[in-house]
């Protein structure tokens, strides 16, 4: 603060009375208000005064109650009191500033870059140390000084006119600062919520705090775009930080736009002092300069927040959040029922998806596949306006319940058409479609982010829209261009409708069979496909595993954001060539555990990049022989349709367990979770590989006879 020094900090009549002696005043007593234009709190001397520094006092306070209280011994310059009388009346208020931004560092400590954030303990954390911040914050607040109250035209009647404009600036810096440690802490732990009522009167009292510093009146109703167009209206130095966290929590353009031009004015402009006094120590006071490295980072930060408030226009799940546009903020969910409405969805698919195989053998593939795809369609574009946690969570049910026959009903279908040597590749060409949606679906809800508001819908809407209305159109062609059957194919003639059904053998589906209970009672009671469903929820397991932890791989690589999205993209992309080759490996082999087997990786928990593009590879590629070889080695349609719904059914408890096996406390390496996901991985294998020995063993008695062999 020694810039705020000099002559005329003080007017003539105050620095008169600052001159002369005083008798000394009693503790008890008042002083009188009447000889002096500032009210100085007295103090008697003492002999054993420990801050006396060769017989003066160290402290402003001591040295003014000093000279007013006796005949000093000492006498110090004019100057020197009109110093210590300002630096009286900023200290408090300076104290005050010096204390708030202690809780700057605290809070930043529990920012995703300075600490790890991965679980929902971690989280907890956060947020609980942040809310104690809030707490201490709003108690400082309400024991702040009262100095911090007054106005320039409170002050100037006791200092002059251009030193109180200047203190004002300096209340406006510290109480802006302030009040954007509430717009820190929202951003560090509450960023996807909506603004609690401190973060929304943090976001108000920063703006009037800004818009006072420069000289523009707190009550104005508009900020005043023209005013970092002046040079001696362009924020203070120290409001560079403020000024950007108001910019990015705000929600009116004008006032977003007001802030990224002072930014830019800040790093373009050197402001001088306002009032144009030619007063050497009135000089002193204009605004801090900034160096050529300052105007940088102020322009840098320019246009981040510019760059910054251009996404929050087209980005509905993360940068929206902060304007109350994101899935939770419109439908006023809370994490945890966010939770409830993912697992909703899981339940459903997991009890609909054997139920749903025997209904397509009812009503036929075509009909059944395409009921099924035009009602996830409709109902994925009903979340687009859902309002309520009642609303989604009801939806997503019955999402998950229609979304569930569709895989599973095509396995089945293809049952009807293939025979299961060729089964497996086509199966694969299925599944990778669903493997390359992982590999792209985060660029493309990136790019659905940028309709962000168009026609008054948030991002996140247009997200469900856009994917739902597809499908709508896709379950509507397969209704009308799928054929159900080989023997009702109309684009096939007479005779090319024998040669299928004759090609396919027995061990395929057949279109005019009848489903009957005899037939499903032994399919449930066929302990052999039991092992085939349990081994298939092994994989499942390692599967949700990896969704799960591909993210933190990435970002402990060291990328984030879009960057680890898109390193997200190559295991997804290895996976599929190696399922599309896996599959057709499976066929021209006629094999099946032996393939599943030995693409399941033994090694799904190493954390390197290089071994997930491994395991993602390893996973995905056992999936289209598994699928394919239960429908391979049933011997009738009914038990063809039950045996499909129930294996793909099993991969919903396993891919909860993958998820639950990753405790907070084993971070950051989780040995525990990996130990558990690779004993199943390993036990998955050898369910495989025992599966394909008790087939060739059956095979082997079948020696000589004219029954159909089964698929190892």
């Amino acid at each position: 603060m020694s810039h705020m020094g000099g002559r005329h900090l003080l007017t003539e009549g105050a620095h008169k009375v600052a001159l002369q002696p005083r008798p000394t005043v009693s503790p008890d007593e008042d002083v009188d208000d009447e000889d002096s234009e500032i009210s100085v709190e007295s103090w008697e001397p003492s002999s054993h005064d420990s801050t006396r520094v060769n017989g003066y006092p160290e402290t402003p306070q001591n040295r003014l109650a000093y000279l007013l209280s006796s005949q000093p011994p000492l006498s110090p310059s004019p100057r020197v009191i009109r110093a210590d009388i300002f630096n009286i009346i900023l200290q408090p208020a300076f104290e005050f500033h010096i204390k708030s931004q202690a809780y700057s560092r605290r809070i930043g400590c529990h920012d995703r870059h300075h600490r790890i954030r991965e679980t929902p303990e971690d989280e907890y954390e956060v947020i609980t140390a942040c809310r104690g911040y809030e707490e201490e914050l709003q108690e400082l607040w309400r024991h702040r000084p009262g100095i911090l109250n007054l106005s320039a035209r409170q002050l100037k009647h006791f200092v002059t006119e251009s030193i109180a404009k200047r203190l004002e600036q300096l209340f406006s810096v510290y109480i802006a600062t302030f009040w954007a440690h509430f717009l820190y802490i929202h951003r560090v732990a509450f960023w996807a919520l909506k603004h609690t009522a401190i973060a929304r009167k943090a976001v108000k009292e920063t703006g009037d705090m800004l818009r006072r510093s420069v000289g523009q009146a707190a009550t104005d109703v508009a900020f005043d775009a023209d005013v970092p167009r002046q040079s001696d209206h362009v924020i203070y130095p120290g409001l560079m930080w403020t000024c950007y966290l108001f910019g990015c929590e705000v929600a009116d353009p004008v006032q977003q736009d007001w802030t990224v031009r002072q930014l830019r004015a800040l790093g373009e402009l050197q402001p001088t002092c306002e009032g144009g006094s030619n007063d050497e120590d009135a000089a002193r006071l204009q605004s801090p300069r900034l160096d050529t490295k300052g105007a940088q980072n102020a322009l840098k930060v320019s246009e981040l927040l510019k760059a910054l408030v251009d996404r929050q226009e087209s980005n509905a799940k993360i940068l929206n959040s902060s304007t109350g546009d994101s899935l939770l903020d419109s439908t006023g969910m809370t994490n945890y029922q966010y939770t409830i409405a993912l697992m909703v969805f899981l339940v459903s698919y997991t009890v609909f998806e054997a139920p749903s195989n025997l209904a397509l053998k009812v009503f036929s593939p075509n009909k059944w596949l395409g009921f099924l795809i035009i009602g996830f369609g409709s109902f994925c574009t009903g979340i687009g306006g859902a309002n309520s946690f009642a609303s989604v969570a009801v939806l997503r049910f019955f999402l998950g319940a229609f979304e569930s026959g569709v895989f599973a009903g095509m396995i089945f279908y293809m049952s009807f058409w293939y025979r299961p040597e060729e089964r497996a590749f086509r199966i694969a060409i299925f599944l990778g479609s669903a493997t390359l949606a992982g590999a792209f679906g985060g660029v493309i809800a990136y790019g659905v982010g940028h309709m962000n508001c168009i026609h008054g819908l948030e991002g996140w809407r247009w997200l469900f829209i856009v994917e739902g209305v597809p499908s709508v159109v896709m379950g509507v062609a397969v209704v009308l261009f799928m054929p159900s059957y080989p023997e009702s194919a109309r684009w096939l003639s007479n005779e090319e409708k024998s040669f299928q059904i004759q090609r396919l053998g027995e061990n395929s589906s057949k279109g005019n069979a009848k489903l009957n209970w005899p037939d499903a009672k032994e399919t449930l009671k066929d302990l052999r496909l039991w092992v085939h469903y349990f081994t298939y929820l092994c994989l499942g397991v390692a599967v949700s595993s990896l969704s799960l932890f591909a993210p933190t791989i990435v970002s402990g690589l060291g990328y984030r954001d879009l960057q680890a999205q898109l390193f997200t993209v190559p295991p997804y992309a290895i996976a599929y060539v190696f399922t599309l080759a896996f599959g057709v490996l499976s066929d021209r082999k006629k094999s099946r555990g032996n393939v599943a087997g030995t693409t399941l990786p033994g090694e799904s928990y190493a954390a390197r990049y290089a071994f997930l593009c491994i395991s993602t590879a390893g996973t995905f590629a056992g999936l289209p022989s598994l699928c394919a070889w239960v429908s391979d080695n049933v011997r009738n349609t009914t038990a063809g349709s039950l045996a499909s719904g129930l294996n793909i059914a099993f991969t919903g408890p396993g891919q909860i367990i993958g998820v639950w096996i990753y405790r907070a406390q084993d971070k950051p390496f989780y040995r525990l979770g990996h130990a558990i996901n690779a004993g199943f991985v390993l036990a998955g294998a050898l369910l495989s590989f025992g599966l394909s020995w008790h087939y060739m063993r059956l095979n082997r008695k079948l020696v000589g006879t004219n029954a159909t062999r089964w698929v190892p």
